[in-house]
């Protein structure tokens, strides 16, 4: 007896009543109410829409026919094969900073370009007065002035090199300190992004997986109805068109109260 489907209330043999969008059957009379096991429902799952099952076909069968139907009812695609592993890619260590030559003249280089020409002008000076005139002695203080300027610009210079090269290695060191502290933080938020890059991959991913496990689960229990149209699972009171399948499946099923 466990393997009918009982038409009369067994407690008191009166007719019984299904109820809508269920699996239980109510007595008439006694009130008694009464189950359908599963795969009793799936055999006599009825359309939620026109309440009948001679048009009501399940997908998994349509399937084996390979006609443009089971083409239409095929089981979703699985999205991780569209979903591809891309993150930025890692960035190019930043150029080094050309060191501005005006930035570590000293002072003294720059004393000895002003003192050089004067010196050198007063002592072309000085030749051309004796030229003009060689029994005047004032001209000497050209010559005298021009020397001593042409002197203290060679000292000014020797000076400026070797304050230039000392200014010139503390500003080297100092931007080589900045270029390697700046890549230095572009690295490391690089490395924040991929980590929580591939945290936020692989949560999506088991995501996808669970989600696209319960739909394979429910596209085995799918019925199709020729006379409306929708796809539905027995025991369940939601349906979708043939054409939202997809989307019927990776809906909640608590979301599928009603038809879409």
């Amino acid at each position: 007896m466990d393997d009918l489907i009982t038409l009369s209330c067994p407690s008191c043999g009166g007719q019984l009543r299904i109820e809508s969008n269920t699996t239980n059957f109510t007595c008439y009379y006694c009130g008694q109410q009464h189950r359908l096991r599963i795969e009793d429902v799936e055999a006599f799952g009825r359309c939620p829409i026109c309440r009948r099952n001679d048009k009501v076909e399940k997908v998994k069968a349509i399937r084996h026919k390979k006609d443009s139907l089971a083409a239409r009812l095929a089981p979703p695609k699985d999205p991780e094969r569209t979903f591809v592993y891309q993150p930025k890619q890692k960035p190019e260590p930043l150029k080094k900073t050309i060191l501005n030559e005006e930035k570590t003249k000293s002072r003294y280089t720059k004393r000895a370009q002003i003192i050089l020409p004067l010196s050198v002008g007063l002592l072309i000076l000085f030749v051309y007065l004796i030229s003009q005139d060689s029994s005047r002695f004032y001209p000497a203080w050209f010559f005298l002035l021009g020397l001593i300027g042409l002197v203290l610009s060679i000292v000014y210079f020797i000076g400026g090199k070797i304050d230039e090269k000392k200014l010139n290695k503390k500003l080297q060191e100092q931007l080589i300190n900045d270029w390697q502290s700046q890549n230095e933080k572009q690295l490391n938020e690089w490395t924040d992004y991929i980590q929580q890059y591939d945290n936020d991959f692989h949560q999506k991913s088991a995501m996808m997986k669970g989600k696209y496990a319960k739909a394979m689960q429910r596209y085995d229990q799918l019925y199709y109805c020729h006379r409306d149209d929708c796809v539905f699972i027995p025991g369940e009171s939601g349906y979708a068109p043939s054409a939202k399948i997809d989307e019927f499946l990776f809906t909640d099923p608590q979301e599928n109260k009603t038809g879409q």
